[in-house]
């Protein structure tokens, strides 16, 4: 009976390792010249949990793996970077790096995506691979909504996006925008229950300059229009 419990106890002491989440602060102070670094799923797990970070300057310098993020928030996952009530305005450098599979599963909220809501954001030279993401309205693989003078470039998406509405590869909606989307795709799988999938974008709407230019998505979509 004693070795039993044992047993029980390192399964649990194990699990509790795999799947805990611990916000580890990243070096930098978040300025231009000394942007926070993000070298983990720890530093980044500290990103979604200080919304007054949101407007700062961000650094990535590894590949980062986010396969823990499934077990996060009682199954629900990841929690978006930037949402309804404070979008991410900051600037995210990838510096060429991934972010593989990484998991958000909250089909009753809106604004998802790794970044929930962006506007006036620099997101650049970021991989999301083998993205697992489902939400409501507003979804996408990088960003659920995107406004303002946001610029995205050289980034992509693979791994499978779901929604009702609003739903794209790497953009889910793109609304009373101004910025620029250069350089980035999807191959990622696009479900939608709803109205407005796209394997890149959902929808644009109310855009008056917005561009994009070299761009392209090839994953299988599936949705109403």
């Amino acid at each position: 009976m004693k070795q039993f419990l044992l047993l029980i106890a390192a399964i649990a002491m194990v699990f509790s390792r795999i799947f805990a989440q611990t916000a580890t602060p990243p070096s930098g102070s978040g300025t231009s010249a000394n942007p926070y670094l993000i070298a983990s799923l720890e530093n980044l797990y500290w990103v979604t949990q200080n919304a007054s970070s949101w407007s700062k300057y961000f650094k990535q310098t590894a590949n980062i793996d986010a396969s823990n993020s499934s077990g996060w928030a009682s199954g629900s996952g990841f929690s978006p970077i930037g949402n309804a009530g404070t979008a991410f305005t900051g600037t995210y450098d990838g510096n060429h790096y991934t972010i593989s599979n990484l998991y958000i599963n909250r089909p009753s909220t809106n604004y998802v995506g790794m970044f929930g809501n962006s506007t006036t954001a620099t997101i650049k030279n970021l991989g999301l691979v083998n993205v697992n993401i489902t939400g409501n309205l507003q979804v996408g693989g990088l960003i659920g909504s995107l406004g303002g003078s946001a610029t995205i470039t050289n980034c992509y998406t693979t791994g499978s996006v779901a929604g009702d509405s609003l739903v794209g590869g790497l953009v889910g909606l793109i609304s009373n925008s101004t910025g620029s989307i250069t350089n980035c795709y999807s191959t990622a799988t696009v479900t939608g229950s709803g109205q407005f999938i796209g394997g890149f974008v959902g929808k644009m709407d109310n855009i008056s300059s917005t561009t994009v230019n070299s761009c392209y998505s090839t994953g299988n979509v599936s949705g109403t229009t």
